[in-house]
């Protein structure tokens, strides 16, 4: 979060303080993740994957990838891809339009992006890049263990991005 946050601000001594102090908050604070128990049956049982980056937020000009993967329900990503409220609230009759899925989180990372990017098209690329690497391999491990084979061109995957200039150039 620090180092995130640093760059971005440019902080004084104060604000560092500050920042600290809310940092040794969430260290003395008992946090968890807590998730839903949710039933997917195996025949449903998707890979869903998102890819993000950060262009020239870290010192020395350098970019940051961010990488999600989950397993879900493939029955819902009809559901992500229209992204309408109307159907958000059909799905699971939410109020204020917001699609809950159930996700099971089996990877996530933040890193360096390991070449120079100059753009943060270049830079959203990679990012997806190495979703979709890691998305193909979780297939073929997850069809290894239920099919008995290790294609990875069965089953269902979706990968998400927010660069809209990558998607639909794809």
């Amino acid at each position: 979060l620090v180092g995130w946050l640093a760059p971005a601000l440019k902080p004084t001594l104060r604000i560092a303080k500050r920042i600290n102090i809310q940092v040794e908050l969430l260290k003395s604070t008992d946090l968890a993740l807590v998730f839903k128990s949710y039933e997917i049956p195996m025949e449903h049982l998707g890979v869903l994957g998102y890819g993000d980056s950060s262009w020239a937020t870290m010192p020395g000009l350098r970019s940051q990838e961010g990488i999600f993967i989950c397993l879900t329900d493939t029955r819902f990503f009809d559901q992500i891809l229209a992204g309408s409220p109307k159907t958000a609230e059909k799905a699971r009759g939410t109020s204020k339009g917001n699609l809950e899925i159930p996700m099971y989180p089996i990877i996530w990372k933040s890193r360096r992006i390991s070449r120079v990017v100059r753009s943060t098209f270049s830079g959203e690329t990679l990012a997806l890049v190495s979703t979709v690497d890691l998305v193909v391999s979780l297939k073929g491990l997850l069809n290894e263990l239920t099919r008995g084979d290790c294609l990875p061109d069965q089953g269902k995957a979706m990968i998400l991005s927010d660069c809209m200039s990558l998607v639909s150039n794809c």
